[in-house]
């Protein structure tokens, strides 16, 4: 029906590329030369929350020759758009970052704070994580997360990069793993979400020898701003393992 509709002959095909720690508009003006009006095959955006979906659709009389055009778009996009592409289709960021952890023999501890557990459920639901993901812990509250870093009792005085630092440190200890995480955000349900001054999150990443720190201040709603947060996160994860490589 689609191909009388438009009276195009043959088939068209399609193929998703999926990026993430990169804007739509970024996306776009990284391949616009790319997506000049009339060409085939086609390529539109979609965005969501943290990512960014690249959408290929080529017109040809034959698969085979809808693979070619959409391979040669395919290498294209790769050039410009590079390291912000994990995947296709239906690959999801935390099953790439499980497979990459499996692969290199390596284990993943982590510690959440704001994102309330969502990272540990998103791993806990790909197949045989358990085999790379062994211990999270949710630290909603500050007296709980002055325990698990062995602070006294009070309110932590310290820089947040540092903090965030120690919870991925204390994180990889406790669940005696290669690698460390730590999620650390002041947001709250019962806050005011639509101020313009939220507090920034901040994730870090703690290995035996060295420690990564990013920080972000994420807008949306909570459960938004949660699974932003978790998307980073797992970039990070991801992208520390393909230097490893």
């Amino acid at each position: 029906y689609l191909k009388k509709k438009i009276d195009v002959p043959g088939l068209i095909k399609y193929k998703v590329l999926k990026t993430c720690g990169i804007g739509e508009s970024r996306v776009n003006d990284l391949i616009s030369d790319l997506m000049e009006k009339g060409s085939n095959p086609t390529i539109g955006l979609l965005a969501g929350l943290g990512q960014v979906r690249i959408r290929i659709a080529a017109k040809a009389a034959s698969e085979e020759e809808a693979d070619l055009l959409i391979q040669k778009t395919e290498e294209d996009i790769r050039l410009k758009v590079g390291e912000f592409i994990f995947g296709t289709e239906e690959d999801t960021l935390e099953a790439i970052v499980c497979q990459l952890l499996r692969d290199k023999g390596l284990s993943l501890a982590l510690a959440e704070t704001s994102s309330g557990g969502h990272l540990c459920q998103m791993l806990s639901l790909v197949p045989h994580s358990s085999g790379c993901f062994k211990e999270g812990y949710v630290l909603h509250s500050g007296e709980a997360q002055n325990h698990f870093l062995g602070e006294q009792e009070g309110i932590w005085d310290g820089d947040h990069g540092e903090k965030a630092i120690k919870l991925a440190t204390m994180a990889r200890v406790h669940g005696k793993a290669d690698i460390g995480l730590g999620i650390l955000g002041y947001i709250k349900a019962e806050d005011d979400l639509s101020s313009r001054s939220l507090p920034s999150t901040y994730i870090a990443l703690a290995d035996h020898a060295k420690s990564l720190l990013r920080e972000y201040r994420f807008g949306w709603n909570l459960e938004g701003i949660q699974l932003r947060s978790c998307i980073m996160a797992l970039d990070l994860i991801r992208r520390y393992l393909l230097e490893k490589a």
